[in-house]
């Protein structure tokens, strides 16, 4: 099940409000071009439709590909939640965008 809701963010140059979608969780299964959006790096981008300043928003969340039986829930440091995985599936916690990229690359080969 996929679950996102909209957060107003205030730009850092320009100080004017937009939306910005944050997903609590990503379901490939109900969203398959979410994929290649996370894949591309793109899905934490942000830009400023009034000025175009562009940043990244990062913020937690569970990626699930049920079709491979795989999670990976990308949180914060020292945040303690308890979240399982169903028996059977790769489950991986992430601290960084960067840890939660390379694990899906490593999904994507093969690898463990």
């Amino acid at each position: 099940m996929s679950k996102e809701h909209i957060e107003k963010i205030k730009c850092s140059k320009c100080g004017k409000e937009s939306d910005f979608t944050v997903y609590d969780i990503i379901s490939t299964d109900e969203s398959p071009k979410m994929k290649e959006i996370i894949r591309e790096g793109n899905l934490f981008d942000w830009e400023c439709p009034d000025c175009g300043h562009k940043t990244a928003l990062i913020y937690p969340l569970i990626y699930h590909q049920p079709e491979d039986n795989l999670m990976i829930y990308l949180t914060e440091p020292d945040i303690n939640d308890d979240i399982n995985a169903p028996e059977g599936y790769t489950f991986r916690v992430t601290e960084s965008v960067n840890a939660f990229l390379e694990k899906l690359a490593i999904f994507d080969e093969g690898l463990d």
